[in-house]
């Protein structure tokens, strides 16, 4: 399993790494912690899953979901190591989960 995780916290990249073990005995985690790197990672490569921080120290999670699920049909999984987060209405379509 491929997943590219794109996190801004320490936390939330270590639940990113937890979460990979579970779905897979063998994941290959590509993190990263730019927006635009991370956009034009999934330009030149093949990923079978998302794990996207809302948080981000270069921009809004939710606003890079929008553009990966406008141009990928990969799914979604949000992070959040912040607890309670609200999700705007749009957004909640298009990501499978979240993990706090």
């Amino acid at each position: 399993v491929r997943v590219l995780s794109l996190t801004n916290s320490p936390a939330a990249s270590q639940i990113a790494s937890k979460s990979c073990v579970r779905v897979s005995t063998a994941p290959r985690l590509f993190k990263n912690t730019s927006s635009r790197r991370y956009l034009k990672l999934l330009e030149s490569e093949r990923f079978d899953l998302v794990l996207l921080d809302i948080s981000l120290s270069d921009g809004n999670g939710f606003a890079v979901c929008s553009a990966v699920k406008s141009l990928y049909n990969i799914p979604v999984i949000f992070l959040t190591a912040s607890g309670k987060t609200r999700f705007p209405p749009d957004i909640r379509f298009l990501c499978v989960d979240y993990i706090s």
